[in-house]
Parts: C-alpha cells; structure tokens; sequence
C-alpha cells in the first residue's frame, strides 16, 4: 500500500504547499504535500508538516488511512500504528482498516496481535481474495509457510502476485515442481510482469536448467526502466556466472541512472 518511490521536484511540492495553506481546513491538502515530501526523499520535512497540521488531520476514516500510509513512509511505524488505529476506530467495520493494522503489528513483529486483526478482517469479508492473499503473505513472512499455503489456496487468486507468492511459498517448503509451474502460470496471466521472467530464471537455475534460465534472463533485459528490477537483472547475471552480461546490464542502467551509485 505504500506509494510509488518517484523523484519529486521543488517546484511540485512548493505547489503542493501553496495549495495546502490556501485550503487550510482540507487534509487531503497536507497529505499530498507530506506525501510529495516523503517520496521525494525529505522526510525530516514531511514529518514536520505531519507535526504541525496534526489538528487537521483528524475526522475521517480515510484521512487516518491515509495518514498511517505517510507516517509509514517516513519511517515512524508507531505513529503509524496510532493513525491506523484512529482509522479502525472510525471505521470498526471495515476490513481493510483490520488489515492494516495488522500489516504494521507483523512488520513491528508482533505476529500474535497481527493475526486477531487478520481474522477479524478476514471474519467480516471472508471471499475477498485479495485479503486472504494479503494473509497468506504476512504468513509467509513469518516463516509460517504451511499456513500460509492454505490460505493463499483458499484465495484462488490468478494474478501474477498470487503466482509469485505462491511459488515463494513452495520454494521455501521445498516444492520446487510446484514453484517452477506457479511462475509459469504467472508468465500466462494477463497482469504478467518481468518479476515473475526474473523469478522463473532463479527458479530454473536452481533444478540446475540453466539454458531456459539464461534465455529468460536475456529476455528481462528488453526493459529495464525500472531501477531496481534492472539491477536485480544485473545481479542474477553475475551469480549465475555470466560476467560479461551482468556488466552490459549494469552498463545499461547508469546511462539511464548516472546519480544511481548502486550500478558502480
């Protein structure tokens, strides 16, 4: 749920704040600003605008939502934490509110307080598949992969998240089969991405069939706009031995991201 990491530059958010203090009474006003902010990398001054306007983002269900979302962003889960419970308490009944919260407890590491609010999301919308897969990757974070399996079974998900989180699963149970044919279901679904190309090359290479691997990873280099999918792309090359390509690849993505020390 977190917002897409994007450059943001001065003038957007000296825009932003024009709009804020013109509209002083909307939150929807701060948030954007705060949330420019912290995606633009500035979160000691996003959270001053989360601090100063702390009277006006209060009253709503959805501002609170929102507002768990920048305070997560700028690295304070517990303020993060009190947003969303606000947000509950607003809105008792809504279950992604349940999930939220439960998201936050398991990422602070009380796994036992995220599952009561993973029940109770999932007791008041019990088919939305979304939800339960949701559950099914907490679970997996846990290092709680037999339940997690069931519950992503039960989600009956058929995009690419559920394919991939599903073969994640079954490659920590040690089902390489099953992960292998996860990651070739999410190649076929119409949401497809390059991940589930890079997931599938790594899953090859491990039952040691590197020649359909390396064609996949040749494949995943045809786009590498996406920073740090490019540089995974690099990365894989280089484990799997393939020096020459990694360096191409990297090459490729610091023509694209010069300020990117990552790719040198």
């Amino acid at each position: 749920q977190t917002a897409q990491v994007q450059s943001v530059s001065q003038s957007d958010w000296r825009a932003l704040e024009s709009e804020a203090k013109a509209n002083p009474n909307d939150p929807h006003r701060w948030l954007a600003l705060a949330e420019s902010l912290a995606v633009g990398g500035d979160g000691k001054k996003a959270r001053r605008v989360l601090e100063e306007q702390r009277e006006q983002l209060k009253g709503s269900a959805e501002v609170a939502a929102r507002l768990s979302i920048v305070w997560e962003q700028v690295d304070d889960l517990s303020e993060a934490i009190a947003a969303a419970r606000q947000g509950l308490k607003l809105a008792p009944h809504n279950p992604r509110a349940h999930a939220r919260i439960a998201i936050l407890l398991a990422t602070q590491g009380d796994t036992a307080a995220a599952h009561i609010r993973w029940m109770a999301a999932l007791n008041l919308f019990p088919q939305d598949s979304q939800l339960r897969l949701q559950y099914a990757e907490s679970l997996a974070d846990a290092n709680r992969f037999d339940e997690a399996l069931e519950q992503a079974a039960q989600a009956d998900e058929k995009s690419t998240r559920a394919y991939v989180t599903l073969a994640r699963i079954h490659g920590a149970l040690g089902n390489e089969s099953q992960r292998i044919l996860a990651l070739r279901s999410a190649l076929s679904s119409p949401d497809r991405d390059q991940r589930a190309t890079l997931e599938l090359a790594r899953a090859l290479a491990d039952t040691g069939a590197f020649t359909e691997s390396m064609a996949l990873l040749e494949q995943a280099t045809q786009d590498l706009s996406e920073f740090d999918f490019g540089l995974e792309v690099g990365r894989t090359f280089a484990r799997f031995g393939a020096g020459d390509r990694a360096r191409a690849t990297l090459e490729r993505l610091a023509e694209y991201n010069p300020e990117r020390y990552e790719v040198w």
